[in-house]
């Protein structure tokens, strides 16, 4: 599933768990994501979840950010993983290594956005545009 970039808008349906892992750290949760539609006069809801997965510091930014119910946009890929279990079967599970998570704003307001050192770089100062006098047109 090379090159399966996915973008998904829900909310965590379990608390992010974070795991040491042998040269890194991983949080994986599970996000349930909504289609909601009208059936004659009534509403109906069919949720799908999804296992998503978070490395480094993305992993613990997660894990120190959001929480179960909470709404969020998941920018990553798809990865599918198969295995044989004790039986025998092969199973096989697709997950959502994210690149990116955002709180989304929809129905929440963030108070402040907590800049991490290890990530934030100074940026290059860049020379002030200089604008003619006069209008181009």
């Amino acid at each position: 599933m090379a090159n399966s970039e996915v973008t998904l808008c829900g909310n965590l349906a379990t608390d992010p768990e974070i795991k040491p892992t042998k040269n890194s750290v991983l949080t994986r949760f599970r996000i349930a994501v909504n289609d909601r539609r009208k059936q004659g006069d009534d509403w109906v809801d069919d949720p799908s979840f999804f296992t998503v997965i978070c490395w480094k510091d993305l992993a613990s930014h997660v894990a120190e950010s959001v929480s179960k119910g909470d709404r969020v946009l998941i920018r990553g890929r798809l990865k599918e993983n198969t295995w044989t279990d004790n039986e025998g079967t092969e199973k096989r599970t697709v997950e959502i290594v994210a690149e990116d998570v955002a709180a989304s704003l929809m129905f929440a307001t963030i108070d402040k956005i907590d800049r991490v050192s290890s990530v934030s770089k100074p940026k290059p100062s860049m020379p002030k545009p200089e604008f003619p006098d006069e209008e181009p047109f």
